[in-house]
């Protein structure tokens, strides 16, 4: 056994060795080597783009190195901590503030300084400040945006509710409506048993973006706190209990096993997520009408939003050519293919946004206003290196009373809190 292992680490450390490096194609270009993660239509895409940058590249050719989304995150990790990533990578937002301190990644200011066709002016300042770290300039954003409420018309109309983005634009879109329409849209069959729920509990961390835009705070304005126990937090965990258990309008994860009663299936009236849901409900829902809305948010607060950086590694051997690759894939070009011909996601750039394209559109999602409106009205999701030291821990907190097996809401918010603060008080890194 102990001669197996060693061979499969040799196997593993050819393998990586045979990736790192300053590498030239048989006709003499510098190649790049760029990695991010997607189903197998997302990795097909990233596979055109960096097709279309060689076509016109004499110097330059940049390979695309696949990474399914489930093994992505270590795959990073392990090239990043041997010295063999990629030049270019996307790295998840969540990931972000904990490899960009351990200086992974090349800082870009210099790079943009030099040059004089690219300006930073074009883009969302939440969408640059996410890349920003110690002040300098670590990443662009890419598959920006912030989460919101996409709708099955055709369930609201056959309860006869008014349409939620009428509501939303007369400024009667609040979590009362949210929590009448979803109930009215919970339907049980002749059987008995559930046949459709009026709305779904967003997954998290979206749920703790709902904590926000009700009034609460996810972290203090420190970021060294967790404000998600505190008396709103309090109240939209005893909003999502009860939409479950007492009201029984969303369902539980037994329920919704085998994906029964997901968005596209018809069954649920509505679903939180973000714009990258849009490409595939385009593609597989036929059955029904359906549309976005963002979510009710009170007075004063604010919406999260959150992307995805494209990040260059500190130690590429060939900056300038990194960054014209960077540059291709967040030029106006690619953020027009994206996100007003896919609508795979919301745009990073303002020009793309405000205009006229990326605003009109004659199918489903029509009221795309509402990415947008989150986005001016929204603040960066406060990730910090220490997002993945408490996050499940406060998850676990709550685990009992979501799953209905208690229904103390403060004691399980309390819980919830000493568990992340408990991991927040260790060392980071331990």
């Amino acid at each position: 056994m102990k001669g197996i292992k060693q061979t499969l680490r040799f196997v593993f450390l050819v393998a990586v060795a045979s990736l790192s490096g300053c590498m030239k194609s048989d006709d003499g270009k510098i190649q790049l080597r760029y990695m991010a993660w997607g189903n197998p239509e997302q990795l097909e895409l990233e596979e055109r783009m960096c097709a279309k940058f060689n076509e016109r590249q004499d110097r330059v050719h940049v390979r695309f190195f696949k990474v399914p989304s489930s093994a992505y995150g270590n795959k990073m990790l392990v090239m990043l901590a041997s010295h063999t990533a990629p030049d270019i990578m996307r790295v998840d937002h969540y990931g972000f503030p904990s490899l960009v301190k351990k200086d992974y990644f090349y800082a870009l200011d210099d790079l943009i300084k030099e040059d004089k066709g690219f300006s930073l002016d074009d883009f969302f300042k939440s969408a640059i400040d996410e890349g920003r770290y110690n002040g300098k300039l670590y990443g662009l954003n890419v598959l920006f945006g912030g989460p919101l409420i996409y709708y099955n018309k055709t369930l609201v109309k056959n309860a006869g509710l008014e349409d939620p983005y009428d509501l939303f634009r007369q400024g009667k879109w609040t979590w009362d409506a949210f929590r009448e329409y979803a109930i009215k849209m919970t339907k049980k069959g002749s059987h008995g048993r559930y046949s459709q729920f009026g709305a779904s509990i967003p997954y998290m961390p979206i749920t703790y973006a709902t904590v926000q835009v009700r009034g609460g705070q996810i972290m203090d304005p420190s970021q060294t706190r967790v404000m998600l126990s505190n008396e709103s937090g309090t109240e939209t965990w005893k909003f999502w209990y009860e939409l479950r258990h007492k009201y029984h309008a969303a369902p539980t994860p037994s329920q919704s096993a085998n994906s029964v009663f997901s968005f596209e299936s018809g069954k649920l009236g509505m679903y939180f997520d973000f714009m990258g849901m849009t490409p595939r409900y385009r593609q597989v829902i036929k059955s029904f009408d359906w549309d976005v809305v963002p979510m009710p948010c009170v007075p004063g607060s604010k919406y999260i939003v959150k992307g995805n950086q494209l990040s260059m590694y500190a130690e590429t051997k060939h900056p300038k050519e990194a960054w014209e690759f960077m540059k291709f894939l967040t030029s106006p070009e690619i953020e027009k293919q994206l996100a007003i011909d896919l609508r795979r996601t919301f745009p990073s750039r303002k020009s793309i946004a405000y205009s006229k394209e990326y605003l009109k559109s004659d199918i489903a999602p029509r009221h795309i206003d509402s990415f947008l409106y989150t986005i001016e009205h929204g603040v960066p999701f406060p990730i910090t290196s220490r997002w993945n030291d408490w996050v499940g821990e406060y998850n676990s907190g709550l685990d009992n009373l979501m799953s209905g097996n208690s229904s103390d809401v403060k004691g399980a918010a309390q819980e919830a809190k000493k568990r992340a603060d408990l991991a927040l008080s260790t060392r980071e890194g331990l």
